[in-house]
């Protein structure tokens, strides 16, 4: 039955790495009734963590992050004495902490997420698992400082993890480094330099057939392209992400993907709201299926934007006052600082002050 185990194990691998994410899930699914025969705790923490990261990449939160709890709440993480020890080469506790993490993130628990994706990457650090720290700075630590907009503390972890895959030599882990970075020079306004790196390494990542998180990073790469001006192209490169999302299932991002080409449409015809009402409305709907208050929160301000320089003051509060009254108030996300800005004087708060686009506003 190890052999069996290992062979799902592989093939679930392969689907999430590829960016299948459905199929990812249902591998998962089949992981975890063979480990619940075997009578081992340790398969089914193995199990429950590999639905879990399918689950949110395919964008239903709740259900991720019940299955990485329940991964957690088992003895052995990290399956050192088991009987798959010499495949399961990494710490297990850690792989489920950063997933757990960027699942409370997304459902608008940031403190909580931070907390979480700093206590993993501490864990990997404490036991001097070079691998685990990897993983720590690439799924947790690195992401969720870009998308809440922490840039010195992503430029921290970005560096900690270039430093330690170039020192170890794997080279295979160089596409996400450009990528992670790319996104972070976008949001510090350093467009071509973001762009660059976010084309070379998205290159890398096609010619090795990693799909895994790609959607994302090619809308950091359209809202790079629509801060300098090219609308054209940031168009089409977040067509091919909507697209990658939707044939993968990789749905976690489809609501934050239907912002940017809502804002890249309203930069290619600011006088036409039509065709970005649409998007906004249909991100909105995206985010609040998926549980996902954090994208709601984005699209919400995003949109609300617009509508305070479009004489829609009085709708704009509407929208963003109650989704932004659902955070805790020492949470510092931009989006809620223009949000409360609104709901504190609404009648100053105008759709002129839109800075430029960016993966975090």
């Amino acid at each position: 039955m190890s052999f069996q185990l290992k062979a799902v194990w592989t093939l679930w691998s392969y689907n999430l790495n590829s960016g299948q994410y459905d199929s990812a899930k249902a591998v998962g699914e089949r992981y975890l009734e063979i480990a619940l025969r075997t009578g081992n705790p340790a398969n089914e923490t193995v199990g429950r963590r590999l639905i879990g990261a399918a689950t949110h990449f395919c964008g239903a939160q709740e259900d991720a992050r019940r299955e990485l709890t329940l991964s957690l709440d088992h003895e052995a993480h990290g399956l050192k004495d088991g009987p798959n020890q010499m495949w399961f080469l990494l710490n297990q506790s850690v792989l489920a902490k950063a997933m757990l993490a960027r699942v409370l993130l997304l459902q608008g628990k940031v403190a909580q997420s931070r907390a979480l994706a700093a206590e993993c990457l501490e864990d990997a650090e404490r036991e001097k698992d070079k691998l685990a720290i990897a993983y720590a700075l690439r799924n947790a630590v690195c992401p969720i400082a870009l998308m809440t907009h922490d840039l010195a503390a992503a430029d921290q972890a970005i560096s900690s993890l270039l430093e330690l895959v170039t020192r170890e030599g794997i080279a295979f882990w160089n596409s996400w480094t450009s990528c992670l970075k790319g996104q972070l020079l976008v949001l510090q306004g350093q467009y071509d330099d973001g762009i660059s790196l976010l084309r070379s390494g998205l290159k890398a990542r096609a010619e090795n057939g990693w799909l895994m998180r790609n959607p994302e990073f090619l809308g950091s790469l359209a809202e790079g392209l629509l801060a300098s001006g090219e609308a054209v192209q940031a168009l089409a490169v977040v067509e091919d992400a909507l697209n990658i999302a939707r044939q993968g299932r990789q749905l976690w991002c489809l609501a934050d993907l239907l912002r940017i080409k809502g804002e890249v449409l309203l930069a290619d015809a600011p006088l036409d709201l039509s065709r970005s009402d649409l998007l906004f409305a249909e991100g909105l709907s995206v985010a609040r299926e998926q549980r996902c208050r954090f994208y709601e929160l984005k699209i919400a301000a995003a949109w609300a934007r617009i509508m305070a320089g479009s004489d829609r003051q009085q709708t704009a509060l509407d929208l963003v006052g109650p989704i932004s009254a659902q955070f805790d108030r020492d949470v510092d996300l931009p989006a809620l600082a223009f949000a409360r800005g609104l709901v504190a004087s609404p009648a100053t708060t105008r759709g002129g002050d839109r800075p430029a686009s960016g993966t975090c506003h």
